[in-house]
């Protein structure tokens, strides 16, 4: 019965029930539905701020502005393949293996899931956006039909493709590792892409430089029209300028790559569908206690799990990988540009000296839902009978005993490359303060909010169902103590250095000694006696994110 069902029928039950669970995602909680609302109307501002510079930047200079549109499109499309890669599972409620046992053809199959992938506001703000800028080039009937032609070639190219690669990917990059060593490699040039934007800047501000910057540009753009990511956007700007034969060359292009992405997925998805990999189970032979060798006491115990996540989960890895690229982020412009002269501008200068401050207060916040990355391994805690105050220490000495130290070497270095040692006791002062004032909100925070983080073995670019919710408000609230709490010792830093007072910056160092242990320590009771009180109710909200 279901094989005489026509196309658009076929489609219009994936549809519906694509809409039915997006339905029902508002009746979670208030709070997710507020969460989903602000989100909606943030992505349709910026939808509406997209289309309306595309089409004023034609009105202005409709080369430059189609030139522009070849870049900005083929990075859109190329995101729509990439990111799935490292956040498998991110829509999984239309996952092909939940209709095996319908008789549906395999090219039904595909119709549907690229139907309910559409649907969405990913989907729907990507087709918004992409038939939106078309309508650039509406002052030339001609050329905005064929923009809007490769603006219906980019969507599909964004549907099928990303769906195409990741069911071809997925049964190859099973292995928690192979995942691990893709998430970390994209946050790389992510990080990155704030000093090579800035030093693209300094180049356009500079005579030579300009020169260099605009043959880089014009290279990329002639680049990226051939590919089939910038092809769609290519024919819109060739149609303008009257090269009906590039337009087919590109033409011809897209389709042929959504042709092959196409046959990719419907043989990727049979073989998915008709040979299932078996998951199998796999032991390592053990090397030794590890850390737990040193473990001699109850938070010793902690101590020694908690810094084992520190040392083998990505989920953490990716917050040192963070500490080791800020610094270049900060100094990168002075470094790659050295021609220019910064004698002035004492903000590029001194900015670097927040470095350490910051690092600090990164490393205390990031165990700030520590119960949270456990997962089901919570259980551990209370089963053993572990005291409250040895939990809370636990988890609090792998980041201190490693993050103090960095923090405070980053602080040196950005004292020597602002090259005012006058000015490192106020620094120091500050960068201890933050991390024993992150750390102590942190232990009370984490033993009475929780809320959903990717589980163990997934990627750490995966965002959980229901992470927006009021827990998430509450992880933002003691984000916003802690910053709070710290604010004193930056206004002390602040006199301290503009005043010039020696003995400003020495008080600066002694009052983040003092008032960081003393909220430290305070934490480490409060979060105690949340710890033991609530510790079965923590547990049961682990086991719902199942």
């Amino acid at each position: 019965m279901v094989d005489k069902l026509s196309n658009a029928t076929l489609a219009k039950h994936f549809a519906k029930l694509k809409l039915t669970l997006l339905k029902n995602s508002f009746r979670r909680s208030v709070w997710y539905a507020i969460a989903l609302i602000v989100g909606f109307l943030y992505t349709l501002s910026s939808v509406v701020i997209a289309i309306v510079a595309a089409i004023w930047g034609a009105s202005v200079n409709p080369i430059l502005t189609g030139q522009w549109l070849v870049l900005l499109g083929a990075v859109a499309i190329l995101g729509w393949w990439i990111v799935p890669l490292v956040a498998f599972g991110v829509d999984a409620t239309v996952d092909p293996h939940r209709f095996t046992l319908f008789p549906l053809s395999i090219r039904q199959l595909m119709l549907g899931i690229g139907t309910a992938g559409a649907i969405g506001v990913p989907g729907v703000a990507t087709a918004l956006t992409l038939l939106g800028a078309a309508f650039a080039w509406w002052r030339h009937p001609g050329v905005l039909l064929v923009a809007i032609i490769g603006a219906l070639g980019a969507f599909a190219l964004c549907i099928i493709g990303s769906r195409a690669l990741t069911t071809w990917l997925a049964p190859k990059l099973e292995g928690r590792r192979t995942r691990e060593i893709m998430s970390l490699l994209l946050v790389i040039p992510l990080m990155l892409l704030s000093p090579i934007m800035s030093v693209i800047g300094n180049a356009f501000g500079t005579g030579t430089g300009e020169n260099q910057a605009t043959t880089i540009f014009d290279n990329i753009f002639r680049i990226a029209g051939w590919t089939p990511f910038g092809a769609p956007w290519q024919m819109a700007l060739s149609a303008y300028q009257g090269d009906w034969l590039t337009v087919l060359s590109r033409f011809l292009i897209l389709s042929a790559t959504v042709l092959a992405a196409w046959a990719l997925w419907e043989h990727a998805l049979k073989k998915v569908l008709e040979h299932p990999k078996e998951q199998a189970s796999s032991t390592t032979a053990a090397k030794g206690l590890g850390l737990f060798a040193h473990a001699k006491t109850p938070a010793g115990a902690v101590a020694a799990r908690a810094g084992t996540y520190w040392l083998r989960d990505p989920r953490y890895s990716m917050s040192i990988l963070v500490v080791l690229l800020l610094p270049l982020i900060f100094v990168a412009p002075t470094l790659l540009t050295p021609e220019l002269d910064y004698s002035d501008a004492a903000f590029m200068r001194y900015f670097p000296l927040v470095i350490g401050p910051l690092v600090g207060w990164m490393l205390g916040f990031s165990i700030s839902n520590d119960i949270g990355f456990d997962y089901t391994a919570f259980a551990l805690h209370l089963s053993t009978g572990v005291s409250g105050r040895a939990d809370r220490l636990g988890r609090i000495m792998p980041v201190l005993a490693v993050g103090l130290p960095v923090s405070l070497l980053l602080a040196i270095g950005s004292v020597w490359y602002a090259g005012r040692w006058a000015w490192l006791p106020a620094v120091l002062g500050v960068t201890i303060g933050a991390i024993l004032l992150a750390l102590g909100v942190s232990a009370v925070s984490s033993a009475r909010f929780v809320y959903p983080v990717a589980k163990p073995g997934e990627s750490p670019f995966k965002q959980p169902q229901g992470a927006m919710g009021a827990q998430m408000i509450s992880q933002l609230a003691a984000m916003g103590i802690s910053m709070a709490l710290a604010l004193p010792l930056v206004a002390l830093a602040l006199w301290a250095i503009v005043s010039g007072t020696l003995w400003g910056g020495w008080l600066t160092l002694v009052a983040g000694i003092a008032f960081g242990a003393f909220v430290l320590d305070r934490g480490i009771r409060m979060g105690a006696r949340a710890f033991e009180q609530r510790g079965p109710e923590l547990l049961a909200k682990v086991h719902n994110f199942l």
